[in-house]
């Protein structure tokens, strides 16, 4: 649910449809899936829900660059149990993708996060990302 705070849901809520999978997900640089969501639905009055649209058209989406060089400092964001001790901001929340964060850790006990672990988008991932864009989805109202 996008925006989801104290019970609101402002972007509306979004039920998946199916997922896309590499087929060696198990691969850590290949633990990634797409998910495509059907339309959006809000609810104007209890009981009634109308349509909220396509997700992408309702919230920032980020683009996606695959095959980027590897550099030794990138920018990690995400949604943690906690706030991020190091206060990322929510001012500038798009960009593109090269990876998605798979797990976090503290190495040295000063209560910030040290290295991150990440799939790396590259060219086997290109094919499930366009099976996955090419799926329809629709609406569930």
């Amino acid at each position: 649910m996008p925006g989801h705070a104290e019970g609101a849901a402002p972007a509306g809520l979004y039920v998946g449809k199916q997922g896309h999978a590499h087929d060696d997900i198990r691969d850590h640089n290949r633990d990634y899936a797409f998910v495509n969501v059907y339309d959006g639905v809000v609810s104007p009055a209890p009981g009634e829900l109308t349509t909220a649209g396509r997700l992408s058209d309702n919230v920032d989406e980020q683009g996606m660059a695959f095959n980027q060089p590897l550099a030794p400092a990138v920018d990690v964001f995400g949604y943690p149990a906690g706030p991020h001790p190091d206060g990322y901001s929510d001012e500038t929340r798009t960009g593109y993708l090269n990876g998605i964060t798979i797990s976090v850790s503290d190495t040295d006990g000063d209560g910030r996060y040290d290295p991150g672990i990440s799939s790396y988008f590259d060219g086997e991932t290109i094919p499930v990302h366009k099976h996955a864009a090419s799926a329809w989805t629709g609406r569930i109202t």
